[in-house]
């Protein structure tokens, strides 16, 4: 009978803990468990510390203690293995047969057995499970998809679980571990593994060896330490073969490079792990000077920092792509509007370890969607200047013409008086409404950028053609560098307050708000009427993604609002107006 074999601690973790078999340990004086695997825990039912309060009794039916205890007396003189089927009992009282694979070890000092048991029912899944010898571990170890190596301190192979075609055994074991890698991998495979033997921590490299009749592979070497008391003895080095996977990534990088879009990784806290060469060009620094070096946050201008983190908040909480549209600054100061995608990137384990983001410079599409505003708005003034120049000019002759049908009729003393100064009247309010629907689609204050004036403006309009309560809240002069972004905030707060007039019907009227806060405009339009309704509901019309649009077109976001109390808020922030400066 061979002697005993002590148990490990370096090896428990390999053999024992994380074995997919249950197994465990108990004390062959007193029977008492010892050690427990967690594939045990989950096949018996027990948390670990009920399950060793207890004894293998524990686990046997009452008609079998006699024959238990017969069989475990010759365990405590003679070592060696044991195999044989016994019934055993789960938690509940379920009972199981099994088969059991046992051999006497030292445990802590104290004489013990090892089990290994098994389901019948698994039997032909596991037939290598119930080998009565040694070559049971290596039979494990031999099925591994990866190569497993034990070095030894002086990097010698001690043990290799498989070995690749071509190569025997007796060649391979007391041979240099580092002997089939390529030379120019050698180095970075000898520094790593030493370092584990210094530091005791794990360490991972990647390199190329020689595999199946010599054909070069790629492999991910993950080294590990085997400890006894707190030195490191030996080394296991688990190597995977990752050819495909470096053809992916090669395949990958290829469309990294050349992609036309810029690409960036960047980790949790924003720091720029990895750009591209479009990346590059967009922000004009070379990737020294980015990797590592700056935060996407350095790139982007304050006032686009709270989409930046509404965004990042949105991707760790619902692990979704996220698309917004800011802008970067450039190394030389001028700036590029850009479109972002950005994703979660998760690690082996599933846990987020950064963000990916595909990033498209919209200078040019900004340009035409300024071009095709700016020509609407072109016409909008055209027909109201027509309008007042034509209409309006008809309507006044009218509305004067009436007047002096009136006083003639009255003259005369005819029953006719009434209806003419009906006529009169309703003439005169159709000149107004002219007169204000002239004004509404060509501004005159917003020439100077004043768009509080313009905007208080809108109220008396509102006031005239709706007959709507309007409210302005704004500072006495408001001034914006540039003027397009005076008329984008304008026809937002009149689509905003026609929707208001249109589908509200609140007597409480409607309230505009214009904010000047650090680094951003604000615009806030308050009904106090029924609330916009739900998306289901909502009318398909174009009014809010227009809306929308005008806000990205100054490099701002609108959001839009139901209060529970009733009523709708529709908000606009965007930056302070500055000259656009895209790339040429």
């Amino acid at each position: 009978m061979p002697a005993d074999r002590p148990t490990s601690p370096d090896w428990l973790p390999l053999f024992f803990t994380k074995n997919p078999q249950p197994m465990f340990v108990f004390d062959l004086e007193t029977l008492k468990f010892l050690a427990v695997n967690d594939a045990a825990l989950r096949f018996y039912g027990y948390s670990r510390s009920a399950f060793l309060r207890g004894t293998l009794l524990s686990i046997r039916p009452k008609s079998e203690v006699r024959k238990l205890i017969a069989a475990v007396k010759p365990w405590r003189t003679r070592p060696g293995y044991y195999s044989g089927v016994w019934t055993h009992l789960k938690r509940g009282g379920r009972r199981v047969e099994v088969s059991v694979l046992g051999h006497r070890i030292t445990y802590s000092g104290r004489r013990a057995w090892l089990s290994l048991i098994q389901d019948i029912t698994q039997q032909k899944n596991l037939e290598n499970a119930l080998s009565r010898s040694e070559k049971y571990w290596r039979a494990l170890l031999e099925q591994a998809p990866d190569f497993l190596l034990v070095v030894d301190r002086r990097l010698r192979i001690r043990y290799i679980n498989r070995l690749a075609k071509g190569f025997n055994m007796r060649s391979v074991i007391g041979t240099p571990f580092d002997r089939y890698i390529t030379p120019e991998f050698r180095k970075v495979a000898r520094r790593n593994v030493l370092s584990v033997f210094q530091t005791g921590r794990p360490a991972s490299y990647e390199n190329r060896a020689q595999g199946n009749q010599g054909k070069l592979v790629w492999y991910l070497s993950r080294a590990s330490p085997i400890l006894r008391g707190k030195r490191v003895e030996e080394v296991i080095i688990a190597a995977s073969d990752i050819t495909e996977r470096r053809l992916l990534r090669s395949r990958f990088e290829g469309v990294f490079k050349g992609s036309r879009d810029a690409i960036d990784y960047v980790a949790l806290d924003g720091t720029l792990l990895e750009v591209n060469p479009a990346f590059e060009r967009m922000t004009g620094y070379s990737r020294d000077e980015l990797i590592e070096q700056k935060r996407f946050q350095d790139l982007t201008p304050p006032e686009y920092h709270h989409l930046d983190r509404k965004a990042v908040s949105s991707l760790l909480t619902m692990g979704q792509p996220c698309e917004w549209e800011k802008e970067y600054r450039r190394k030389d100061g001028t700036r590029v509007p850009i479109n972002l995608t950005a994703f979660v990137v998760r690690g082996s384990t599933g846990k987020t370890e950064g963000f990916a983001a595909i990033i498209k410079d919209i200078s040019e599409r900004r340009k035409l969607e300024r071009a095709i505003l700016e020509a609407s708005a072109s016409e909008q003034g055209k027909f109201g200047r027509d309008l007042h120049d034509t209409l309006g000019q008809t309507l006044t002759g009218l509305s004067l013409l009436s007047k002096a049908l009136r006083s003639k009729l009255g003259r005369r003393g005819a029953v006719e008086v009434p209806e003419a100064a009906r006529l009169t009247e309703l003439s005169s309010l159709a000149v107004r409404q002219a007169r204000g629907l002239a004004r509404g689609l060509l501004p005159g204050e917003l020439q100077s950028a004043d768009l509080a004036s313009a905007l208080r403006q809108l109220a008396g309009n509102a006031r005239e053609l709706f007959g709507i309560r309007c409210m302005v809240s704004a500072p006495s002069k408001v001034i914006i560098g540039e003027g397009s972004t005076a008329v984008q905030l304008y026809r937002i707060a009149q689509e905003a307050v026609h929707n208001a007039a249109k589908y509200a019907r609140s007597p409480a009227g409607v309230r505009i708000r214009l904010r000047a806060l650090p680094g951003e405009l604000r615009l806030d339009i308050i009904d106090y009427g029924s609330g916009i309704p739900s998306p289901k509901r909502r009318h398909r019309g174009l009014g809010l993604g227009i809306m929308a649009h005008r806000a990205r077109m100054m490099g701002g976001t609108l959001t839009v609002l139901r209060v529970p109390q009733g009523g709708t808020v529709v908000t606009c922030r965007c930056p302070r107006a500055r000259p656009l400066q895209p790339r040429s």
